[in-house]
């Protein structure tokens, strides 16, 4: 399931950054996060800000909410 959720961000990212109003410069999809087997997708933004956001076990329709909400909503819920 890592390699399907890896392969999803990546296409998501496509998309994001097509858009200019998303101010998208890059997103990438970590597991096991420093070594705490989180799963965690880090969006980069142009002129420097960064988000993470937990998608331990989510699916992959979590994650495109969780990425929609961070990049054009209030904010992910799983944001730290």
């Amino acid at each position: 399931m890592r390699e399907d959720k890896q392969g999803f961000v990546k296409r998501v990212k496509l998309v994001l950054i097509s858009d200019p109003r998303s101010n998208v410069e890059d997103i990438e999809y970590i597991s096991n996060y420093e070594k705490s087997r989180l799963e965690v997708v880090e969006i980069k933004y142009q002129g420097g800000g960064k988000a993470r956001i937990n998608v331990t076990a989510n699916s992959l329709g979590a994650i495109f909410r969780e990425i929609g909400a961070e990049v054009y909503g209030a904010g992910a819920t799983g944001r730290f």
